[in-house]
């Protein structure tokens, strides 16, 4: 989020969230509720780079958050004043357990290590051992099957229980503590594998090995449905005994709400959701109701509420009627109602809901023009406060639910125009060439529209026209296929499909392919890829093919079984999977649709797909594979080891990325894939560089974060420059993009802020291109793009906002 708002939360009388602006980055700051009284807590690192910041709750009146960034990595605590907020555990401290004024987590590198903290110093330890080494990850215990459409589920780990709090470890053991080393106990390793524990009242609703649903109370795990029929489940709250789970059906493939109350015969279905690709989402227990979102294919993300009883579990409200719905998010209560935020096709807005179809309807006194973040939402007295952009300025702000009145308390980051909303819900901001000018999307918080630039302010044009009282209009995935720009957006017909356009580079030529009928033109599209001269479209469980005319588009596969997220390009055509796990191959120059591989030859799933040269090649858990689009052709290539995978770039001939703290390269065989080098604490973004080549943010402990290059050997690994000299302070480069023999990419040198700077490849020609802001403030380029001889990116300044801006590379072009 370049700027913005998020993660509002209430302690006491104050209100705290993350605020971005063009001079920070995401960092901590307060409000009382009035305009004078909001204000920035702490600049807990310089610049506008801050990165990975979250909350975790509060224990004794103390405001606890994590911060992911290398720089300030840890638990953090704050009382509302900067030399009150402070690192308190060098552990994140995520994902852990409020219970009776202390905060649980787990932490080490194997995350096997429990700790306390009571918000002080003081009462932060660890009340268990580091372990000697490493365990073996909990998924090689045993890895649950994840549909491959979807997120996987965050999984806890630790729950609580009367006075006691039980963990579950990495090594499979259980451990049990009241908050002191002398009161923690080793129960040692049950007789199921542990995946998930979450407290509900008198037991523990567990997860075990293969999704098998368990309750706990202390002494025994006690089986709740003795035929398990789903693969896939996701955890929901409860109140008192009642506990909710949405579990997937692992025959029918839909989604299922159930409760139970810790037994047997408690335990029940209380229906079947609507048919998504999507799990359920945004469960939040408010009274003795649970509220969630349902993303259904045909009405989108809508609210829904249950009191626990099959008739009592129902649809809310179809607040946007079409597929897109209206991505309700942030339920939260104040008296006897929720409220939340919704878009109904006009703008998003707050509702209140008293969980009724009757009672759910727009907040009355909202203020004019006023478009509320999906973000969050809290409270303090009679007033809810929440994230809104009004004239395309981004603030925080009030609303009276007594008085019925809404007002400002403050504004991070001025915008003018139609400035480019990065932290927008909608849309893909990556800049596309065609030809000498570029295509992208550029918004003004309700929609985003696709333009079209030769680098002038004259030659920037839409290319679209967006309907009049319009909300989340947005294009998606656009590409340049021979001298046309297709896109998907939304029909201007009442039907509002998401539907495949195109336009020659004029200005408002966006349009439908003509010569299609209606009732067979390619609709309800969710992606779409090039590969070769052809576009390839993934619509409701149907595979499409265009070369952007009519005779050239044609539906290739239809099935249910399609995941409708699993569409990418790859040699020969398009690659997708289906809900077996299989992998196929779609070549639309033949028409013909092709099983590469069934979905018995995983241990997991292909993810990380991505071609180099001839070759597909993807992961499946930390196994790397290859694929020339055939059965026989596809085979694994190497295990990577037990790290989180990341950072995939393809380079020349390599494939880059890295495991764990190390970085990797493969040329598609055995013997050239392997690791390069290992950094201390890790390897942020990486970046194409020339021939084989790669750049990259790497870490040791003499310089922190600063610019990397490898050509594939370890003694070709080295870092570049030092551009925040010494280890105190870090540059962490990142956004790059390759110019002629020329990187350009954003750093910060602790004197300017965050701006962009471009390398040859040597210390003495690593130097800052452009200060935008002209002070110690940061523009924060990002999403470069080389089209023809001028660098595309987009960054923010006072006078502007955050928008689109060109430079002149010819001279790195001539250079070759």
């Amino acid at each position: 989020m370049d700027r913005g708002i998020s993660s509002l939360y209430q302690v006491g009388e104050r209100i705290y969230f993350f605020g971005s602006e063009s001079s920070h980055g995401s960092e901590l700051w307060t409000s009382d509720g009035t305009p004078t009284g909001t204000r920035l807590v702490k600049d807990l690192k310089p610049g506008t780079s801050l990165s990975g910041i979250g909350m975790v709750g509060q224990v004794n009146g103390i405001l606890l958050f994590y911060v992911a960034d290398a720089d300030v990595k840890g638990l953090w605590r704050s009382d509302g004043t900067a030399e009150g907020t402070f690192q308190i555990a060098s552990p994140l401290g995520g994902n852990g357990l409020i219970q009776d004024g202390l905060y649980w987590f787990y932490a080490g590198q194997a995350e096997d290590q429990l700790w306390r903290t009571d918000g002080t110093l003081a009462g932060t330890f660890a009340v268990t051992a580091a372990p000697a080494a490493a365990r073996a990850p909990r998924s090689s215990v045993s890895q649950p099957y994840y549909p491959p459409y979807d997120t996987p589920p965050t999984l806890k780990h630790i729950a609580g229980l009367g006075d006691d709090v039980y963990f579950a470890t990495k090594a499979g053991r259980l451990l049990k503590s009241s908050g002191t080393s002398e009161s923690t106990f080793d129960l040692g390793t049950p007789s199921v594998a542990i995946l998930d524990l979450r407290p509900a009242g008198s037991w523990i609703s567990t997860f075990c090995d293969s999704w098998d649903w368990r309750a706990f109370r202390g002494n025994e795990f006690v089986k709740l449905v003795e035929t398990q029929t789903w693969s896939d489940a996701r955890d929901a709250g409860g109140w008192a005994d009642l506990h909710f789970v949405a579990l997937l059906n692992s025959t029918t493939y839909r989604w299922w709400l159930w409760s139970s109350d810790g037994t047997p015969a408690g335990t029940k279905p209380l229906k079947q959701l609507p048919y998504a690709a999507k799990a359920p989402t945004a469960f939040a227990v408010r009274g003795q109701k649970l509220y969630f979102v349902a993303d259904d294919e045909r009405l989108g993300a809508e609210p829904w509420v249950s009191d626990g009883s099959p008739e009592g579990t129902h649809l809310l409200k179809d607040i946007n009627r079409g597929e897109y719905g209206s991505q309700v998010s942030g339920f939260h209560q104040l008296g006897n109602e929720v409220y939340f935020s919704a878009n109904d096709g006009k703008q998003r807005r707050l509702w209140r809901t008293d969980g009724s179809l009757k009672g759910t309807k727009p907040l009355a006194g909202q203020a004019k023009g006023l478009n509320v973040s999906s973000i969050s939402i809290t409270h303090q007295d009679d007033s809810l406060y929440f994230p809104a952009v009004k004239n395309g300025y981004f603030g925080l702000w009030q609303h009276n639910v007594a008085t019925r009145k809404s007002s400002e308390l403050t504004r991070l980051g001025a915008g003018t125009g139609n400035a480019l909303q990065t932290s927008s819900d909608y849309g893909d901001f990556h800049i596309v060439p065609f030809g000498d000018s570029a295509v992208f999307l550029a918004g003004d918080g309700r929609n985003n529209t696709l333009y079209i630039s030769d680098g002038t302010a004259a030659g920037t044009l839409p290319l679209e026209t967006v309907p009049r009282n319009s909300w989340g209009w947005s294009a998606t995935d656009h590409l340049v296929l021979g001298d046309q720009i297709l896109f998907l957006n939304k029909e201007k017909s009442r039907l509002r499909r998401r539907t495949l356009h195109v336009s020659d580079g004029s200005a408002r030529s966006a349009k439908l392919i003509p010569g299609i009928p209606a009732k067979t033109y390619p609709a309800y599209l969710t992606d779409m890829v090039r590969s070769g001269e052809w576009a390839y479209l993934m619509g409701d469980r149907e595979i499409w093919a265009s070369r952007g005319d009519a005779p050239g588009t044609f539906s290739l596969f239809k099935s249910d079984s399609i995941v409708s997220t699993s569409l990418v390009a790859g040699p020969g055509g398009a690659f997708f999977q289906t809900t077996d796990r299989s992998l196929w191959n779609a070549d639309a120059e033949s028409g013909q649709v092709a099983r590469v591989r069934d979905g018995s030859s995983w241990l997991y799933k292909p993810e990380h797909l991505h071609q180099l040269g001839n070759l597909l090649l993807f992961t499946d858990n930390h196994d790397l594979w290859r694929s020339d689009g055939t059965n026989q052709g596809t085979s694994k290539i190497k295990a990577l080891g037990d790290g989180y995978l990341s950072g995939f770039t393809v380079s020349g001939d390599f494939l880059w990325f890295t495991v764990g703290y190390e970085l990797w390269r493969s040329d598609g065989t055995e013997a050239g894939t392997f690791a390069v080098a290992t950094f201390g604490i890790g390897i942020g973004e990486l970046g194409a560089g020339l021939e084989n080549s790669v750049f990259f943010s790497g870490w040791d402990e003499n310089h922190g974060w600063e610019l990397w290059t490898s050509d594939g050997t370890p003694e070709g690994t080295r870092l570049l420059k030092d551009i925040a000299p010494g280890s105190a302070r870090s540059s962490s480069p990142g956004s790059f993009a390759l110019v002629g023999d020329t990187i350009y990419f954003a750093a910060e040198d602790g004197i300017h802020g965050r701006e962009l700077w471009k390398s040859d490849g040597s210390e003495a020609g690593t130097f800052m291109v452009a200060d935008l802001t002209g002070d110690s403030g940061s523009s924060s380029p990002m999403r470069l793009a080389r089209v023809g001889e001028q660098l595309f990116f987009d960054a923010t300044t006072v006078q502007t906002g955050r928008e689109i801006f060109a430079m002149d590379v010819s001279a790195d072009l001539q250079s070759q």
